[in-house]
């Protein structure tokens, strides 16, 4: 996988911290920064616009609540992908239960480049070994055990996806070799504001949940302080005296 052996900035890693502190608007920062990579990672293995939506939010959401874990022996960017990839596999196989080819299911119309939709477009297993090895450089084991597919057919759906790219009916077909375009595509694609406007509202209700549950607690606590000390009271009482 790309950048497991880099370090952060001193930017990254000093928003990171804050966040560690509860820092939200550090989290932010780095959702603005982070965002676009790890949608364009959900998009290509789910090739689903409003599932990619929903998964890119809670990639960061968890990312959130699990920062405490986060290493800095990998850059946080790195850390994202990890979630977004081991999130996005999990909603296929929940897809998967009841759909036959993920593949099937009507992609939404949004503004893509040509060779991101003849990605998105292809069939369900050679997209997935596509993505996660030409894109995103996992090792053909890595690959294998991410989708489940033997370690000895990794290549002959690699070699699928690549017939199917430079077949006649897509631009690859052209004069631009397919590696080249490799190179050239995106390394992000832009989400749609809504989804850092639906992680900031979940991300303020668990907040004031968890103030209302402290607040609860306190009281509760608060009404036993009576209790308490009359114990201490009748026990200071009948229990000892002092000389």
């Amino acid at each position: 996988m790309r950048d497991v052996l880099a370090q952060d900035n001193k930017l990254i890693r000093s928003l990171v911290q804050n966040v560690k502190t509860g820092n939200n608007s550090s989290f932010e920062q780095l959702y603005q920064i982070h965002a676009g990579r790890v949608y364009a990672l959900c998009l290509r293995l789910l090739a689903d616009k409003e599932l990619a939506d929903e998964t890119t939010k809670n990639v960061f959401l968890s990312a959130l609540k699990n920062i405490t874990f986060f290493r800095a022996d990998i850059t946080f960017g790195s850390w994202l992908c990890s979630i977004a990839v081991y999130s996005s596999l999990e909603r296929l196989r929940q897809y998967n239960n009841t759909v036959n080819n993920i593949s099937k299911i009507k992609l939404n119309n949004f503004n893509l480049n040509p060779f991101e939709t003849e990605i998105l477009s292809l069939p369900h297993k050679e997209r997935l070994v596509f993505v996660l090895h030409d894109l995103e450089k996992y090792t053909n084991n890595e690959t294998a055990e991410l989708t489940m597919v033997k370690s000895d057919e990794i290549t002959e759906y690699l070699d699928r996806a690549y017939n199917i790219l430079k077949s006649p009916k897509t631009s690859l077909s052209q004069v631009t070799p397919l590696n080249e375009r490799l190179n050239s595509l995106a390394n992000q694609i832009t989400p749609d504001n809504d989804i850092w406007k639906r992680i900031s509202t979940q991300i303020h209700d668990q907040k004031a949940n968890d103030n209302k549950k402290g607040t609860v607690e306190g009281s509760a606590a608060n009404e036993e302080i009576p209790d308490k000390q009359e114990k201490t009271r009748k026990f200071n009482v009948f229990g000892w005296r002092k000389k």
